[in-house]
């Protein structure tokens, strides 16, 4: 079919014909998995690197600190008041900022200070009132998610307004939604078939 697809640009390809090949394909990939050829056994790597912006300042109030995770605009607008996309956030217990800030410093996937993030956005987010660092993490992002999520105090959370609470916030849903799919792929440990979908 390739070479006639190739050949012929008007070619037709009936669907009895399209059906054989898709049979055969199929059975093709299931002797690979099978006899064990290459990599098609081998189970996905489980670390996925991503690197975001990254801010925390104190919200005194209810004692939490809120981490903000984030990406710096490309091409900025003479409108534009915010340097950057807000992906999602958390709003921890206050304890959490030295073990967070300890455990991911001595992994090397966080790197705070001025000199990892655009001027516009270090001063930007410094302006802030509580501001407390902001810097970059270049690590997997489920490890950052689940670390920061054990410190969530649900009673503190409740106190703010609906708007600021994680659970009201359209992208850190988003990303929660699209973690748990990620989570469920990686459950499954190998090559997924066409009905696990």
């Amino acid at each position: 079919m390739y070479f006639c697809c190739k050949h012929e640009p008007n070619y037709n390809v009936s669907y009895s014909e399209a059906s054989e090949i898709i049979s055969k394909t199929e059975s093709a990939i299931n002797n690979i998995n099978i006899l064990n050829i290459g990599t098609s056994n081998d189970v996905p790597t489980s670390s996925i690197k991503r690197v975001f912006g990254l801010a925390a300042g104190d919200i005194l109030h209810t004692g939490e600190t809120v981490i903000n995770i984030m990406i710096p605009k490309e091409e900025e607008r003479k409108s534009d008041f915010i340097p950057f996309y807000l992906l999602e956030f958390f709003n921890i217990n206050w304890e959490g900022w030295v073990p967070f800030k300890e455990k991911f410093e001595s992994e090397g996937t966080l790197h705070l200070g001025k000199q990892f993030l655009p001027d516009k956005v270090y001063k930007f987010l410094s302006s802030e009132g509580d501001f407390i660092d902001a810097g970059v993490y270049d690590g997997d992002y489920r490890n950052l998610v689940l670390f920061l999520s054990s410190y969530i105090d649900l009673s503190l959370e409740s106190k703010f307004f609906f708007e600021d609470q994680r659970a009201s916030n359209v992208s850190a849903m988003f990303s929660s939604v699209l973690m748990a799919g990620v989570d469920v792929i990686r459950q499954i440990g190998g090559p997924i078939e066409l009905d696990l979908l």
